[in-house]
């Protein structure tokens, strides 16, 4: 049974999110996080998320190094040509 200190996330599973790790290959990239992992410390930037990119690759990472992107802009980005 959940008691009412238990962490919510801020961002729950569906929520789409930009990768904002400059050190990593998908950088800037687009996701949906699908699992929203334990966080025992109660804390935003120690909370960890799996994602899954567009182009199917799954990845996991901390909140800090994602970026929220709100359903409209998210969609206004998908539609963008490449670069």
């Amino acid at each position: 049974m959940r008691s009412k200190n238990d962490y919510v996330s801020i961002w729950p599973d569906g929520t789409r999110v930009r990768l904002l790790k400059e050190d990593h290959r998908k950088s800037g990239e687009y996701a949906t996080i699908v699992r929203v992992l334990p966080n025992p410390s109660n804390r935003f930037e120690n909370q960890w998320y799996d994602v899954r990119f567009y182009d199917g690759v799954y990845g996991r990472f901390l909140g800090r190094h994602l970026e929220y992107i709100p359903a409209a802009a998210g969609a206004e980005a998908l539609a963008e040509p490449a670069a």
